[in-house]
């Protein structure tokens, strides 16, 4: 049937380009109102469509030709100001609906998932890829309201780590480690026993949390081996005081002594009839 429409139209069309030149006027009207009654006929166009898809199914070279032209006028679409929006927008929404639709949802994620392995595989793309990302993300913290979501995320993934029981241990196995290296750097170790320190004041400074402090120490003297290392570290500081305060009672001392002895007297001057 289809067919048929289209070997009419053919006919139709050759028999009005050979008329007479007399009857050009009136036969191009003719072709122009017959072409545009064609185009809205549905059979014919349902014939182009058809015929399109047994030549892109079989005739490799037009199949060829085509793509190229499809892919000529996209990039033309691109480059023309009053249409590149409305191209941009219709991909747009064509990505929406595939993302909403349960029949293609998995089919793009399969194919995002078989470009992003592609990346992967090649050094060079997989470097700019990094490198892109990287750049986005510097840019995203620099924007206040992108850099709380991007911290939260990070913190939910941490909890959501520490949280996992497969992957607790290495976390705190993790955590361990960077204490010990820290302790083996000689200025990391000594920013992280003022932070100590600062703690165990704070600790101490409040009402709720000194008795546990104190409770604390008190179990651990009890240890016969924190008993003898807090010897070791409480003897030097007493002999120190030891020796402070002897050296400030040698200082009463010498200046009681001082206030105490009576002051010479000056010498009296000779007297003059004594001269004489």
């Amino acid at each position: 049937m289809n067919k048929r429409y289209l070997i009419s139209f053919l006919a139709i069309l050759l028999t009005l380009s050979a008329c007479s030149p007399q009857n050009n006027g009136a036969t191009e009207k003719q072709m122009k109102k017959l072409t545009r009654n064609i185009a809205f006929e549905p059979s014919i166009q349902n014939a182009f469509v058809e015929g399109r898809k047994e030549t892109m199914e079989h005739n490799s070279t037009t199949r060829k030709k085509m793509l190229e032209q499809n892919l000529r006028e996209q990039r033309e679409m691109m480059q023309d100001s009053g249409v590149a929006t409305q191209f941009l927008h219709l991909n747009a929404d064509i990505m929406d609906r595939t993302l909403h639709s349960s029949e293609t949802k998995k089919r793009l994620l399969d194919t995002n998932l078989e470009i992003m392995k592609g990346l992967s595989a090649d050094p060079e793309k997989r470097n700019q890829l990094l490198i892109t990302l990287k750049q986005a993300r510097e840019k995203a913290l620099r924007e206040k309201r992108m850099r709380h979501l991007l911290l939260k995320h990070g913190l939910d993934e941490h909890y959501l780590t520490l949280n996992t029981p497969e992957l607790t241990p290495g976390v705190l196995a993790y955590n361990m480690d960077v204490l010990e290296k820290t302790l083996k750097n000689p200025g990391q170790k000594k920013r992280l026993m003022k932070s100590q320190l600062q703690t165990m004041k704070a600790i101490a400074e409040d009402p709720e949390l000194r008795p546990e402090l104190i409770a604390l120490l008190i179990q651990l003297m009890k240890d016969p081996a924190m008993k003898k290392e807090m010897e070791k570290m409480i003897k030097p500081m007493m002999k120190k005081m030891e020796q402070q305060m002897k050296a400030r009672m040698m200082q009463m001392i010498k200046s009681s002594q001082q206030q105490q002895s009576p002051s010479p007297k000056p010498a009296t001057p000779p007297d003059s009839s004594d001269q004489e």
